[in-house]
């Protein structure tokens, strides 16, 4: 059940970066599955309190009229849904929460091992 958590926890996270970030439209070393059409540019209020490690209440709370920061939300069909930018403009006024990226993280060079020598 924990392995399903974070594997969710990473798509979505995958999927708010890809929606918010010109940069990683370019990056060829992320998924073509995250690439490709499963993007929508909008989240979940599931998906926001699974980000946001919160309950999806507490979400739901946050998007009510009265609510100071206000997470503005729209219907799709029958469920409440939020663009991936206020999202992310929700996201990082919590605290705790990292939304952050100002850049894609470098490939990492191969580190030489020096082999061993018998003694």
């Amino acid at each position: 059940m924990r392995l399903e958590y974070v594997y969710f926890q990473a798509l979505v996270r995958a999927q708010l970066d890809l929606d918010t970030n010109p940069a990683f439209e370019e990056n060829e070393e992320i998924p073509m599955i995250l690439r490709g059409e499963t993007r929508t540019e909008y989240l979940t209020l599931k998906e926001i309190a699974l980000l946001g490690q919160m309950s999806e209440g507490a979400v739901r709370n946050a998007a009510q009229p009265t609510a100071t920061d206000r997470l503005q939300t729209r219907m799709e069909q029958s469920q409440t849904m939020v663009d991936a930018r206020e999202a992310l403009r929700w996201l990082k006024g919590r605290r705790g929460i990292c939304c952050h990226p100002r850049r894609l993280v470098p490939k990492l060079k191969p580190i030489a091992i020096a082999k061993r020598t018998s003694s």
